[in-house]
């Protein structure tokens, strides 16, 4: 019987940790978009990836996750993402050369499938991150979440409500029973 009752209790915290974290993305990316900016999760942004310039390596659909860091952190042959001052856009490619002009860091990057080095050394102020991790072909489920947001987030919401509504008549019945054990 205590064992029941110990993993009645795990699954419970289990259940609501997963719901406040739902609740918490939700949130971060709901007001990530309000702001026209990319979501930042425990220190990571995601990606989608649009073109071809890292090929073979990163490739236009896939997903990239990236890390917050500092400038000083970067290393040549890095692979990091940086905002065009100029057009906002945001580009991902590798470190070839670091400048460092009285402490103010300059990155030299090119695509992996570019034959030249980018034209505009990159300032330390618009690198978003350093790439951690690729997931290829996820950029087109992200794009397509990202493009039905409100939809997905009602039904993830109405999905938990269910469960919940579940749970609770599963307990209610076992309750029930077990009085009716008792009083016969």
């Amino acid at each position: 019987m205590k064992v029941k009752k110990a993993l009645k209790i795990i699954s419970n915290i289990i259940f609501y940790l997963l719901l406040a974290f739902m609740i918490y993305i939700s949130f971060v990316v709901i007001n990530a978009s309000r702001k026209e900016e990319q979501p930042e999760v425990f220190g990571y942004k995601f990606y989608v990836v649009l073109t071809g310039s890292m090929q073979p390596d990163i490739n236009p659909g896939d997903l990239i996750i990236i890390k917050t860091i500092n400038s000083e952190d970067i290393k040549i042959g890095d692979v990091i993402t940086f905002k065009n001052d100029i057009t906002n856009s945001v580009t991902t490619h590798r470190v070839k050369d670091i400048l460092n002009n009285n402490n103010e860091l300059k990155f030299i990057t090119q695509g992996d499938a570019n034959n030249i080095e980018d034209k505009n050394p990159v300032n330390d102020e618009l690198v978003q991150g350093r790439l951690v991790k690729t997931v290829p072909k996820m950029g087109k489920t992200m794009d397509y979440m990202k493009k039905n947001l409100l939809p997905i987030i009602i039904a993830i919401i109405a999905v938990f409500a269910i469960i919940v509504a579940i749970l609770i008549l599963i307990d209610k019945l076992k309750k029930k029973g077990e009085r009716d054990i008792k009083n016969s």
